[in-house]
């Protein structure tokens, strides 16, 4: 599994986002430029974009540990599609959540906490990450379901509760 993730770069962003692990350096390659991110004690990270990117650019996170690559992620710049309507409550964005689901990414109109019910047990998260092309906050929970039959039964309370039971 991958532990760096970058999220979408369309070509109207104004930062390339993503999260990775707490400890590892990044630098992102854009344009063959390479500049070093700070992360944050989440592993979240940003970096500026000073140029408009063109729809199939290649943008590149390295993750390295110890001074050695760890991990290269490849992004390829999309053309911007107008932001949907988020939901006012929060929702399942992963789909065709199965046995072999790894992660679960919920849409949430603001930032707070989720709380997501998997199989009568509750796990949180705190990081939501802007994406503009949702116009909302999306939390990741990773979590190996294997064994769990899934479907989606709830997402309506003010903590952002989302939840998922046994079929």
């Amino acid at each position: 599994m991958a532990d760096t993730r970058v999220q979408t770069v369309y070509t109207n962003s104004t930062q390339i986002q993503g999260d990775t692990l707490p400890h590892y350096e990044v630098n992102v390659v854009v344009r063959g430029k390479s500049t070093r991110v700070t992360l944050d004690s989440l592993g979240q990270f940003s970096c500026p974009i000073t140029e408009t990117l063109q729809a199939g650019e290649k943008i590149y996170v390295i993750a390295r540990s110890g001074g050695k690559i760890a991990e290269v992620s490849e992004q390829t710049v999309t053309e911007y599609i107008p932001a949907v309507i988020t939901p006012e409550t929060p929702s399942v964005l992963t789909s065709d959540v199965t046995i072999y689901t790894q992660q679960l990414d919920v849409l949430a109109k603001e930032q707070g906490t989720v709380v997501m019910n998997i199989d009568g047990v509750e796990y949180t998260a705190q990081a939501g990450v802007y994406n503009q092309a949702y116009n909302g906050y999306i939390y990741s929970c990773r979590r190996h379901l294997q064994n769990r039959r899934l479907r989606f039964i709830s997402s309506v309370r003010p903590a952002y509760r989302a939840g998922l039971s046994r079929l």
